[in-house]
């Protein structure tokens, strides 16, 4: 089970959302707790939810390509410098 309120507090905080998740875009959990998201605390959001995935892609055996196709710090960093401009 998700804790709703935990993460309605959270938002409460900073009026935005990101989700990080290894998981892919396409049909992934992140895009259920956004959708939740949008739902339940859309009032609160001054900025579009955004979400952090691995690429619609099949994990690669070669480490290279596995760290280009799932998440890093980087790649979450970007995306909550995306979020904090509006």
């Amino acid at each position: 089970p998700m804790d709703m309120e935990a993460i309605r507090q959270s938002i409460m905080k900073t009026n935005r959302a990101l989700v990080a998740t290894e998981d892919r875009k396409s049909g992934g959990f992140g895009g259920d707790i956004l959708s939740r998201l949008s739902e339940e605390c859309f009032d609160l959001l001054d900025a579009p939810p955004k979400r952090v995935t691995s690429t619609d892609t099949h994990v690669a055996f070669s480490r290279i390509l596995e760290a280009e196709i799932l998440i890093d710090a980087k790649k979450i960093y970007a995306a909550a410098l995306e979020v904090a401009k509006y």
